[in-house]
């Protein structure tokens, strides 16, 4: 009898259909048929006793190792410490499996998976072959919150859309921070009766069990509570109309939801604090009252919880500032930052920008159109002191609309434009624009929902990157710019 013969290698899929990109778990199990016990080469998420191999009918192949997406993330794969267990006679070890993760986003096809697993270097078991479908995602809609603080080491978080002919689904995205192509986890959470403008709550601690989701209509405000392959969600009704949540929001360890929400109405704008405990009970606070409609936002969350909001009003020519502090949020101060020339726009604030001695600041960016010149500033919120006025040499005859900015570690500031025929431009911190999008691309239109990410200063791909959705049906990573 051959050594193989006293093993049984086998795949578990709960289902054999995926949206592409989604989330592929599978359940690999090593048992021992025999009558007697043997010492195996450990079979764990990182060992190098587990591979893939992959078959798509269009004629896609590939092997793929429980390291391949370090690889993929430029990590230096040192040699594994080969551990061992003991397989008693009778038993078996399984492994629960995330092949979004392995693999990386698989393109639309029928797919024969097969594992092998191998111990000692003369053990080589295969397992059964499974035939997987992947369909197109159809994303209708996307929201990523920034968190500049913890951009380093933690994944992008993501809520999505996706269209299926059964309906809408809800799906809770984390990418990485070294290489934001790279999905680490992608599950369907809930179907939706329709779209929805829904976003992903920071977390307190990223490694925290359970994960929030929010979104409103009229006077309610949904929390879907994300904890593995479970989920919970509760409706909770306010004295007053909610037009629009503020992101992003903020979800404790404790299961506590903290949001800002605005309301319009009869001409008067009202900016509102939210605070939803673990226990379903809601405080609401009323932070400002103006007339007139809000006109742009950005918001920060640091790292004592506290929430700072920067804003203007349309038609305005003046920027303001909300601090909310106290140990449970129960203060607040708000000061006019700035009366500009012209209407400023683009606003963006980092709480992770360095000032010339080093020191960290909550720097805002906005830009102004003077005299036909369109000029980048960068504010110190605390000092009102401008740390930076960069002079934008765009092309006046494309017409742009600012779409996005980010702010690097360096407080220097990347733009996404829009031109009038729908071709979007990046423009670098220095050097001229460069095109973003590519030939026959045309926003909106054919590409939705375009956003530049920063990926972590500590990885190989340090950069930025542009993430959009292509013909409505999945999603398109792009580097724009080494770091």
């Amino acid at each position: 009898m051959s050594l193989e013969k006293n093993f049984k290698l086998y795949l578990d899929f709960s289902r054999r259909r995926f949206v592409r990109g989604e989330s592929i778990p599978v359940k690999v199990c090593l048992e021992n048929v025999s009558e007697k016990n043997f010492l195996l080469d450990e079979l764990e998420p990182l060992s190098d006793s587990l591979y893939f191999r992959i078959l798509g009918k269009t004629g896609f192949k590939g092997s793929f190792s429980m390291r391949s997406w370090l690889s993929r993330e430029g990590k230096v794969l040192h040699p594994y410490e080969t551990k061992t267990f003991m397989l008693d006679a009778k038993g078996k070890k399984c492994l629960e499996l995330d092949l979004i993760k392995i693999l990386g986003e698989l393109p639309e096809d029928l797919y024969k998976i097969k594992a092998t697993y191998t111990s000692h270097g003369i053990l080589f078991i295969d397992s059964n072959i499974v035939q997987v479908k992947i369909v197109p995602s159809n994303p209708v809609y996307i929201s990523s919150p920034r968190d500049y603080l913890r951009y380093d080491c933690d994944p992008i978080y993501s809520v999505w859309i996706s269209r299926q002919e059964e309906g809408y689904f809800l799906y809770f995205m984390k990418n990485s921070p070294n290489f934001p192509k790279n999905i680490w986890y992608n599950k369907r959470v809930t179907r939706l009766d329709k779209p929805c403008e829904a976003y992903a709550a920071l977390p307190e601690n990223y490694d925290q069990q359970k994960n929030c989701i929010v979104w409103s209509e009229k006077n309610v405000i949904f929390r879907c509570v994300v904890e593995d392959e479970k989920f919970s969600i509760e409706d909770f009704k306010l004295p007053f109309q909610v037009d629009s949540i503020l992101e992003p929001q903020f979800f404790c360890e404790d299961g506590t939801l903290i949001t800002l929400a605005y309301s319009f109405v009869e001409d008067h704008s009202t900016i509102y604090l939210i605070i939803i405990e673990g226990d379903g009970s809601v405080q609401t606070r009323c932070l400002k009252t103006f007339k007139g409609r809000l006109d742009e936002y950005t918001l920060v969350f640091d790292e004592r919880t506290r929430a700072h909001l920067v804003y203007t009003i349309r038609g305005s020519n003046e920027c303001y500032y909300i601090e909310i502090f106290g140990e449970n949020l129960e203060k607040e101060r708000e000061q006019m930052l700035f009366r500009s020339r012209s209407q400023c726009f683009a606003l963006q604030l980092s709480n992770n920008c360095l000032d010339e001695s080093g020191e960290r600041i909550l720097a805002l960016h906005y830009l102004t159109l003077e005299d036909d010149r369109l000029n980048a500033h960068i504010l110190n919120v605390n000092s009102k002191a401008e740390v930076k006025n960069i002079f934008l040499p765009i092309r006046k005859e494309l017409e742009l609309k600012c779409i996005d900015v980010i702010l690097d570690e360096n407080c220097s500031p990347h733009h996404l434009f829009q031109d009038k025929n729908g071709i979007l431009w990046y423009q670098p911190a220095e050097g001229g624009m460069i095109r973003a999008s590519e030939e026959n691309e045309v926003c909106p239109g054919n590409i939705d929902f375009p956003k530049l990410i920063l990926s972590s200063s500590l990885s190989r791909h340090h950069g930025i990157f542009i993430r959009y959705v292509k013909d409505k049906k999945n999603f398109v990573y792009k580097k724009l710019e080494d770091l």
